[in-house]
C-alpha cells in the first residue's frame, strides 16, 4: 500500500528482506512504519514456543528485559531472536552490546548448517562500566542431568553469580559424558550435577556428595571455595 512512498533502499528491502524497513532511519520511512502490524502477532507455532521458553530462562536468572516488537537487526542473516544491552549509566550511547542468532549462515556461506548466536559490543562503552576486573577464581558448571532441570539448573548459576561465584551452565544438547569433557576444557574445580537431589562433584578428588537440596549444596561450595 505504501511501497511507493518508501524511500530507495527499502523498496529493494521489500522484496529481499522486509523486516529491514523496520530498521531503516530515514523520517518518511519511520512515519509509514510505526503503523506497521506487531511481529509477535505473526511468529509461527516453533518460534513463538522458542520466545516463550527465551523468556522463561531470563525470568530465571532474574535478568530484567523489555520486550520491543519493533526490534531488528541491521543485517539479512539473523534468524528468530535479535537483542540489545542497555544501560542508562552512559549518557545517551546506552546500548553497549546488540546481537541476535544466525542459524542459517554458516550454512549459507556454504558449510554445514550450524545453529549460532552472536553480538557486537562496545570495548570502550564496557571499560567505563567495569569497576573492578574479578580476580582469578575457582569456576563451577552446572549440568542439568535432562533438560527438564533447565530452569533450576539456571536458576541455581544466578544464585552462585550473586555470591561472586564464577559459574558456566552446561545446558547444551549431548551425553553427559560431553558435558563433563567440556567441564574439563573449562578447567572447572567443581560440577554441580542439578536433578531432584543435586550433587556436587569435586574435578581434583573426583569425590561426590549428594544433598537434599541446592541452598545446602551452595552453603557447602562457598565453605570450599574459600578453604574452610
Amino acid at each position: 500500500e505504501h511501497k511507493n512512498e518508501l524511500c530507495e533502499d527499502c523498496q529493494k528491502r521489500i522484496e529481499r528482506n522486509p523486516l529491514r524497513v523496520l530498521d531503516c532511519k530515514v523520517e518518511t520511512c519511520k512515519d509509514i512504519t510505526k503503523d506497521a502490524p506487531v511481529l509477535l502477532d505473526f511468529l509461527s507455532e516453533e518460534s513463538l514456543q522458542r520466545y516463550e521458553k527465551l523468556k522463561e530462562y531470563l525470568k530465571a536468572m532474574n535478568i530484567d528485559f523489555v520486550e520491543n516488537p519493533r526490534l531488528v537487526r541491521g543485517l539479512d542473516y539473523y534468524t528468530d531472536t535479535v537483542f540489545e544491552f542497555i544501560t542508562d549509566k552512559i549518557g545517551a550511547q546506552g546500548t553497549v552490546a546488540a546481537g541476535g542468532r544466525y542459524d542459517n549462515l554458516v550454512e549459507q556461506l556454504g558449510g554445514p548448517k550450524t545453529p549460532a548466536l552472536g553480538f557486537a559490543a562496545g570495548v570502550e562503552r564496557l571499560m567505563i562500566l567495569v569497576e573492578n576486573l574479578p580476580e582469578d577464581e575457582p569456576l563451577v558448571g552446572i549440568i542439568p542431568v535432562i533438560s527438564d532441570f533447565n530452569v533450576p539448573a539456571i536458576e541455581t548459576a544466578d544464585k552462585l553469580r550473586k555470591k561472586g561465584i564464577k559459574t558456566e551452565l552446561l545446558l547444551k544438547e549431548g551425553s553427559m559424558k560431553s558435558k563433563m569433557k567440556l567441564a574439563n576444557k573449562l578447567n572447572a574445580a567443581y560440577v554441580i550435577f542439578i536433578s531432584e537431589k543435586p550433587e556436587l562433584k569435586d574435578m581434583e578428588t573426583g569425590e561426590q556428595e549428594i544433598f537434599e537440596n541446592i541452598d545446602d549444596l551452595i552453603d557447602v561450595l562457598e565453605k570450599k571455595i574459600k578453604g574452610e
